[in-house]
């Protein structure tokens, strides 16, 4: 999708601009002249804003194709910037969507998205009100418990404990 007008060229804000100049020999149209020049150097500006507003209404408000807003974007989901462009597009969109909040689904997406699969009646258990155990098996690898345990903590409320257990 393109924004409205977005392939307009500097020479179309050059001749709106003259058809706003009024009529007479003070007002030349002839393009060597130094009105002409002046006024196809202010044209060339305002098709150069013109072009950055088509640019942030087609690409900066999209967090997941930010170039130049990307920095602001981070800054106001909290985020830290790491990694290149693309990881860092890829980490604000998951926070963007991540609808938070504690239940059963939301800890199983979450598991699974490091390859950890839990049963919601059986591995993700509430004790007590905001608190919650995570059960997995005793073979799971280090480096997926510590992924399991980073992305959970990452992504829990700071109203809600979740303790972990590898003893199925």
């Amino acid at each position: 999708m393109s924004a409205p007008y977005s392939s307009l060229t500097a020479d179309d804000y050059l001749v709106a601009a003259q058809a706003l100049m009024p009529r007479g020999p003070a007002w030349p149209r002839d393009a060597s002249t130094t009105l002409a020049k002046y006024m196809s150097a202010i044209s060339g500006v305002a098709w150069l804003a013109h072009q950055s507003l088509a640019e942030l209404f087609t690409t900066e408000l999209d967090p997941g194709a930010a170039n130049t807003m990307l920095a602001d974007w981070e800054a106001a989901f909290g985020i830290t910037a790491r990694g290149t462009k693309d990881d860092r597009r890829t980490n604000l969109k998951a926070v963007i969507s991540d609808p938070g909040g504690f239940s059963r689904g939301h800890y199983v997406a979450l598991a699974a998205s490091v390859g950890v699969e839990l049963d919601p009646d059986a591995d993700v258990l509430v004790t007590s009100p905001f608190v919650w155990e995570i059960h997995t098996s005793h073979l799971t690898p280090t480096a997926t418990r510590t992924a399991l345990e980073t992305i959970i903590t990452l992504h829990n409320r700071a109203t809600c404990v979740v303790t972990f257990f590898y003893n199925r």
